[in-house]
């Protein structure tokens, strides 16, 4: 092969990409980045453009350049957004949300969340309280119904311009909710989140069934003491997924995914063709269907 052919291989502008994502994430599950900072990066979506066309023009230049120019911008956005964040939009407030039980039988609790951190856990033991959240977010940042129809009460909580990965609408600087459900009210929960930290906490409530779906996150999740047969699907985009099962459960586990990285307790759930299966897990009354599945991830299951 020529120099001159060999000079045409191009400078590997997608890999350097996704090392700045997960140099990113990596600053973030560390503290010095926050996790909200997603909510307004995705505005620069037309510098990637830019990359890699400069990467074309650049082909034959040495990876070292391209590598130095693709760091210095990922890092100048990442600061411009930072910076200037906190200035264009309302004041962060901290608000309360409460619903009673009342006659709910069942409820279906929908959380639509953008990027920031998300925590979700149990109410105390015969609290008359179907849910009781506190929400630290910007002025008129957070949208939360509820409805009720024979028994089945539905609660709806979305953040202002929510709309997935890199949703559309203001910065999630100092986004913080803190959701808590009752424990006597069997619930199904749906999350989808962006980006940021989500610890769901679900091994006090009376779960029928559970989905959690996010972006760039770091993700933590207790699952479910089970009754009757459960399932639940934890996934993520670019994530750390780790899910504690509390002892005692059992459970059938699906795991993988694009580029993922699967830790699996083997000693409780020993593998079983494409699943890990706890002894006993066919002919138990009270057991948990679990999937996890993500892109980019690394995912642990105690």
């Amino acid at each position: 092969m020529s120099s001159r052919s060999a000079g045409h291989r191009g400078v590997p502008i997608f890999p350097l990409i996704l090392i700045s994502v997960g140099v990113i994430l990596l600053l973030q599950t560390l503290g010095v980045i926050p996790w909200w900072i997603w909510g307004s990066l995705w505005r620069f979506w037309p510098v990637a453009l830019v990359l890699i066309g400069l990467g074309f023009i650049l082909r034959n230049a040495h990876p070292a350049i391209m590598s130095t120019l693709v760091v210095l911008t990922v890092a100048g956005v990442v600061a411009f957004t930072w910076a200037t964040s906190d200035t264009a939009w309302g004041d962060v407030v901290t608000s309360t949300y409460t619903e009673p039980v009342a006659e709910a039988e069942r409820a279906h609790v929908n959380i639509r969340f953008g990027a920031g951190e998300l925590t979700v856990g149990s109410l105390p033991a015969g609290s008359e309280d179907l849910i009781s959240a506190t929400f630290t977010d910007r002025e008129d940042g957070v949208n939360a119904s509820l409805s009720r129809n024979e028994g089945i009460a539905t609660v709806n909580i979305e953040s202002e311009g929510n709309g997935g990965f890199f949703f559309f609408g203001r910065p999630a600087s100092g986004r913080n909710w803190d959701v808590q459900l009752s424990r006597d009210v069997p619930l199904r929960i749906d999350i989808d989140g962006g980006a940021g930290s989500f610890v769901v906490n679900l091994e006090q409530l009376n779960i029928t069934s559970f989905d959690v779906d996010t972006g760039a996150s770091s993700v933590e999740v207790t699952a479910p003491a089970p009754v009757g047969h459960v399932q639940g699907r934890i996934s993520g985009g670019v994530s750390s997924i780790d899910v504690r099962i509390p002892d005692g459960v059992a459970a059938r586990i699906s795991a993988g995914g694009s580029i993922s990285s699967v830790d699996v307790d083997e000693s409780r759930f020993p593998r079983s063709g494409d699943y890990y299966e706890s002894p006993g897990y066919s002919s138990a009354s009270d057991r948990l269907d679990l999937t996890a599945e993500a892109g980019v991830s690394s995912i642990n299951i105690r």
